[in-house]
């Protein structure tokens, strides 16, 4: 069967079409888009020859054809613009006759595809075709050519990374844009990254780990890059108002008149060998037949002004940054150095504690004073297991520490003394070690600064001064004293028995801790909360106005609640990237696990107790599938970025 094809204008666009039925002035048209519509006859803007078809199929591939027919005469709408005149609206007919100097139907085909394909120049508009002006080509024109060269270098960058290309430009331009896109993408995760680097990742079949991976090892991003950070929304350099503030403070003295200045007594700030921010320090004298116990936290407040930059970057991070390959510092160090930590010999402004105690352990009498402290010496936990240890004023520290940590006990408060898992990393290598939180140094220094953050705490509810108290509930029927410490899951099933900690403004009992009240206020060089509490404390020593009224406290509360869990998260994050690293690295080294948790199709849960870490594993076997199972497993496979592994089970 024969139809007559017509070209004509739908919805802004130039199609071809055949006429299945014409009635009067309606036209009922079969369009190469597949649709079927019924179109006035003044939408035709030409009448070509016809073609035949059978059916709706062989008449969409006869448009097919025909439009690729009309398509190989070459047309310069270019040309054909620059010879019309402007604001006059053309036929077909018209444009040809300016175009050619004879011409039949191909030449109308060809004119009339080339005016439905480039659209820089002419548009259709009330019945005929008028010229773009001229300002909107030159703007067509170049994004379209921005365009072309767009598509042609995300077509190298993609042959690069496939491996089908062996070199590219990374200095150009556009690869360099496109290359930071993608950065984005593989460090922030796909709803950060803009569309063109979501497009790119999907052309490339990726996600974010698995191009973080392919651009690391593509020399684009760094090696063993902390994506976390970027995910987070945590990866921020100080700006330069605060670095120039940081300066500006260190350059200049801090007004210390009126305070106590702490020299002569016994006093030692304790910590693990590296530490560098050395926020508190101990003291021991007698007084009045007391023994007073002294503990000192470096006064931020005294140095960073509130509502500076410093303090607003500070706000905004929350908290020192720990991984184990760097750290990341609440303040510029060169601030923490020359002005906050606790240095030997170099009078420093602290808020201390002083607590007085009876020969038989009792706290009598404590205040809360701003001091200078001029630190005597700083010492290991390691050292308090030898000649520190024996020192009168440590043994009396440690003597009434023990006596605190009875008392808490019998209050409720759940004792623990877990290992810790030290993950060091240097020139990349990654070494892992359990050390003991058990030395005499990890008794005194807990005890004291909780009995230093439980007596703000209490000082705060008893005055209703407004704070972030630090608050825990127990769990329902959870019997954390209960379980066996010998149990190689104990560190699992105290995890599971205990209710998370969380800031509230009002006071509440910490179960784990077991006072009454207590409020984070040791950490003022590394932790913003604690910040807080001592302007708050600060303000009531000298009965000035509150800085953090109780409406500014429920306001900050919960973005610093998100902040903490961020800060957690992160190194949280950051250290299993560099456990599953060492694993990788392993050299068929067995483990030892320990079936924690049963899940179904013979998926469990293992716990590691070396790594204090729980994976999980596929049983060989319904028998191995069962809590408390000891399974020796040794590594296939590690992937670092995914956090993934694949254990083989080790038949003993």
């Amino acid at each position: 069967m024969k139809y007559r094809v017509i070209g004509l204008e739908r919805r802004g666009e130039l199609l071809l079409a055949v006429v299945i039925k014409q009635k009067e002035d309606k036209l009922d048209v079969y369009l190469e888009s597949g649709e079927k519509v019924t179109v006035a006859g003044s939408k035709a803007i030409h009448f070509f020859s016809t073609v035949e078809a059978s059916d709706e199929k062989s008449i969409k591939i006869a448009l097919a054809d025909t439009r690729d027919r009309f398509s190989q005469e070459v047309i310069d709408l270019a040309m054909l613009w620059e010879c019309l005149e402007a604001d006059i609206s053309h036929s077909l007919p018209e444009l040809l006759a300016a175009y050619f100097t004879t011409y039949g139907e191909k030449e109308a085909g060809a004119l009339f595809v080339a005016l439905s394909r480039d659209k820089h120049y002419f548009a259709w508009r009330d019945g005929g075709f008028v010229k773009t002006p001229p300002a909107t080509v030159e703007v067509n024109l170049k994004r379209e050519k921005a365009e072309k060269e767009r598509h042609a270098t995300e077509s190298s960058v993609v042959s690069w990374l496939k491996g089908t290309t062996s070199s590219i430009d990374l200095t150009a331009e556009g690869v360099k844009k496109m290359m930071d896109a993608l950065k984005k993408f593989a460090l922030e995760g796909a709803d950060s990254a803009p569309s063109e680097a979501r497009r790119l990742a999907e052309t490339l079949g990726m996600d974010a780990d698995s191009l973080l991976d392919l651009l690391e090892e593509k020399g684009i991003i760094d090696p063993d890059v902390n994506e976390a950070l970027y995910r987070f929304q945590l990866y921020s350099e100080y700006p330069h108002s605060a670095r120039e503030e940081a300066q500006k403070i260190v350059a200049s003295s801090s007004n210390l008149d009126g305070r106590a200045v702490i020299r002569d007594s016994w006093n030692i700030a304790i910590d693990d060998a590296e530490t560098e921010e050395v926020d508190d320090a101990l003291s021991y004298h007698q007084e009045d037949g007391c023994h007073v116990v002294g503990i000192h936290i470096a006064d931020v407040a005294c140095i960073v002004p509130p509502g500076g930059p410093l303090d607003n970057f500070a706000r905004t991070r929350f908290a020192t940054l720990y991984f184990p390959e760097t750290r990341l510092p609440l303040f510029p160090f060169s601030l923490v150095k020359k002005k906050l930590t606790l240095s030997v010999r170099e009078g420093r402004p602290t808020i201390s504690g002083f607590f007085y105690f009876d020969d038989q352990g009792n706290l009598v009498r404590s205040y809360f004073a701003e001091t200078v402290l001029v630190l005597s010496r700083r010492g290991t936990y390691e050292d308090t297991a030898g000649q520190l240890g024996e020192e009168p004023a440590f043994r009396k520290l440690h003597e009434i520490a023990i006596a605190l940590r009875d008392k808490r006990v019998k209050a409720g408060a759940v004792i623990t003394q877990l290992p810790d898992l030290k993950i060091k990393v240097k020139d990349g290598k990654v070494s892992l070690q359990l050390q003991t939180m058990d030395l005499p140094g990890h008794l005194v220094v807990s005890e004291l600064m909780i009995l230093f953050n439980s007596a703000l705490g209490e000082k705060f509810m008893r005055e209703a001064i407004p704070a972030l108290f630090r608050v825990q509930s127990k769990k329902t029927d959870a019997q954390p004293e209960a379980l066996n410490r010998d149990d190689p899951l104990y560190p699992l099933k105290l995890r599971w028995n205990m209710a998370a900690a969380s800031l509230s403004i009002t006071p509440a009992p910490h179960y784990s801790v077991g006072v009454p009240a207590y409020t984070w206020a040791t950490s003022p060089i590394r932790r913003y909360s604690d910040l807080i509490a001592h302007r708050q404390l600060i303000a009531t020593l000298h009965q000035n106005p509150l800085p953090y009224p109780l409406a500014v406290l429920e306001e900050m509360k919960m973005n610093l609640e998100r902040l903490e869990k961020a800060c957690k998260n992160v190194e949280i994050a950051r250290n299993l990237y560099w456990i599953y690293k060492y694993l990788k690295n392993s050299n068929d080294k067995v483990y030892q696990a320990v079936v924690s948790r049963v899940l179904e199709n013979q998926k469990v849960m293992v716990f590691i107790p070396e790594l204090l870490q729980e994976f999980p594993f596929h049983a060989e076997r319904l028998s191995d599938a069962q809590e408390g199972r000891a399974l020796s497993l040794r590594v296939i496979e590690a992937y670092p970025r995914q956090k993934r592994i694949i254990w083989g089970q080790v038949t003993v």
